[in-house]
């Protein structure tokens, strides 16, 4: 083959390989991109129901803080936009917000256990309570993230679960 008809038939398939990437590979960027939907329009306030399982007792409180953005999130609950304090009963708990304009949320909840208003750490700050973010984030290490446990809340009235995970076993 001389050199010309090679690079030209080398032109061919490497256009030819470009075209069937682009056939194989757009859809699937297409299908792993974010979905970016429009806000719901919203008006007004609604409520929002949390509903708490998993204690390992009935013992103590929960203590629930919802709030609207990353900042302070989810320790800090002087940045949250609601806090309440909830009895437990049979180990479950149950909480209503009230009046929240629309926007993104994220829920934290800890089961004080001895009802000291704060979250008891060993001496690695591995709690030793109950703990639990909205959306059941599956974190490793490290408490949960915003991003992972926001949910929209629009218009109308939600309920979302909130599971308990402890890491450290009660003596």
């Amino acid at each position: 083959m001389s050199p010309i008809i090679f690079s030209k038939f080398a032109a061919c398939v490497i256009a030819r390989a470009r075209i069937v990437c682009w056939a194989f590979f757009l859809p699937l960027l297409w299908a792993c991109a974010p979905v970016s939907s429009p806000l719901v329009e919203c008006v007004g306030t609604s409520s929002l129901t949390v509903a708490i399982g998993g204690f390992r007792n009935s013992e103590g409180v929960a203590l629930v803080s919802i709030f609207r953005s990353p900042r302070g999130f989810p320790d800090e609950t002087s940045e949250a936009v609601a806090n309440s304090r909830v009895r437990i009963a049979k180990r479950r708990a149950t909480v209503v917000f009230e009046d929240l304009p629309c926007g993104i949320y994220a829920v934290t909840v800890h089961h004080d256990e001895n009802d000291n208003g704060r979250m008891d750490r060993n001496w690695l700050g591995i709690p030793r309570e109950g703990h639990g973010a909205s959306k059941d984030p599956q974190g490793l290490f490290g408490p949960p993230n915003f991003p992972e446990s926001s949910f929209l809340l629009t218009s109308e009235d939600l309920a979302i679960k909130i599971f308990l995970r402890y890491i450290h076993r009660k003596r």
